[in-house]
């Protein structure tokens, strides 16, 4: 009888748990250098100086704000990513569930910060002998179905040391110089897959 009585409790204390929403909606970030080696304004001129996404459940959608207007589409369920620039005439595929280099080693700082008006924690990322710190929310995550696929570039790991959460800044240093990208905006809204999805027309290869 005690142990019906536990299983029927925790069937409540589930069913009575607030179901996790992840965030859904835009995000817009800049780009900026520091340099004591180089001119930072040649670096913002050959560089792009911001991005502006668009995410949901599944899909992630991006704009780099370049000369070419790179832009990609992301099905994080696929593990599909269709890439195009300007001059291009439709998307290109890529499978992104391979790694393509060597895993990140992560040292995580626990202590809550407020960044650019967040609540973040952080931590550090290194590859290669190059540093990156990222600074994540607490309060807005991705879906992981997001990036539970993508293993190119690390993004898996890299989101997973996170817990999801999205990144607010981020400094990447190098010998020459030090970019730095934050989040100029932050709207939640919801988006039906549909603006996502790509005509069979505008595909110029398939993975």
């Amino acid at each position: 009888m005690r142990l019906l009585t536990l299983l029927l409790l925790v069937l409540i204390t589930c069913s009575l748990q607030k179901k996790k929403e992840y965030f859904e909606g835009e995000l817009i970030f800049n780009q900026t250098y520091t340099s004591e080696k180089l001119n930072v304004d040649s670096l913002m001129a050959t560089s792009p100086n911001g991005a502006y996404y668009l995410i949901n459940q599944r899909y992630y959608k991006g704009l780099a704000y370049t000369d070419d207007s790179a832009q990609f589409v992301l099905d994080g369920a696929a593990g599909r990513n269709f890439t195009k620039t300007k001059n291009d005439k439709g998307f290109t595929c890529e499978d992104v569930t391979m790694l393509n280099m060597d895993a990140p080693l992560i040292h995580r700082n626990d202590k809550i910060e407020v960044v650019n008006g967040f609540r973040c924690k952080s931590f550090e990322a290194t590859v290669y002998g190059r540093k990156s710190v990222y600074y994540y929310s607490l309060d807005y995550q991705f879906n992981p179905m997001i990036y539970s696929n993508y293993q190119k570039w690390n993004w898996k790991q890299l989101m997973e040391a996170s817990e999801g959460g999205i990144t607010i800044k981020s400094i990447h240093y190098s010998n020459d110089y030090n970019l730095i990208i934050e989040i100029k905006s932050l709207k939640s809204f919801k988006i039906d897959d549909k603006a996502f999805k790509l005509n069979n027309k505008d595909i110029l290869s398939g993975c």
